[in-house]
């Protein structure tokens, strides 16, 4: 029987964590690679935090705020100055420190203008944030990815294995549920100066 299983199987000990570093010391620095491609791509990346830390959810806020169709940098990027094919957000959490990041697609000779308005849009999202309009509209959108990720079996068991694997509990969706209506803006706009203020930045050119 189903119900039956769990029991019958043998009781392991947890494997200890792998020992993880990141480096903390490095200088704002650019890398430039050639690929032969017909566009360039552009990406500017600061460190986050990690999947455990107290300031995953508004990072993902941020990240959803920035990262969307209605995002003021995607509006003024691609929509008022027809700069780019394709641009948006990321955000990388593990174990150790991850990465959020901003990122372009671009025609070749308009590098250089598309890096300076991604580093101009990330100075303005440091200091000022996000507004009340681009919060909510994240903060809805991302409980509607989770409200299906629980709809998901396989995408929930999946979950469910990996947050028990990674330490947070086999109910971290639930409890993320929570974390997620109660966050603030206040929290989100602390983290964006946290993480992106005067902070350095990796930034990569893929082009031609």
């Amino acid at each position: 029987m189903i119900e039956q299983g769990p029991e019958d199987l043998e009781k392991v000990q947890s494997l200890d964590q792998p020992p993880v570093s990141v480096r903390s010391d490095f200088q704002s620095r650019l890398h430039i690679s050639h690929d032969g491609r017909h566009q360039a791509v552009i990406c500017v990346g600061y460190l986050a935090c990690t999947i455990d830390s107290p300031d995953r959810i508004s990072l993902e806020l941020l990240d959803e705020a920035a990262g969307d169709s209605s995002s003021r940098l995607f509006v003024k990027v691609r929509e008022e100055l027809g700069l780019a094919y394709s641009v948006g957000s990321s955000l990388f959490l593990g174990v150790a420190p991850g990465i959020f990041s901003l990122h372009a697609a671009t025609a070749p000779e308009e590098v250089e203008r598309v890096t300076e308005i991604l580093q101009t849009e990330l100075a303005i999202l440091s200091t000022d944030g996000v507004n009340r309009q681009e919060f909510e509209r994240a903060k809805t959108r991302t409980l509607s990815q989770l409200a299906f990720q629980l709809q998901n079996m396989d995408a929930y068991a999946h979950s469910v294995a990996l947050n028990e694997l990674y330490g947070l509990g086999f109910d971290y969706v639930h409890r993320r549920r929570k974390q997620i209506e109660t966050v603030t803006i206040d929290s989100v706009n602390e983290a964006a100066r946290k993480y992106l203020m005067d902070k350095p930045a990796i930034t990569v050119i893929v082009r031609p």
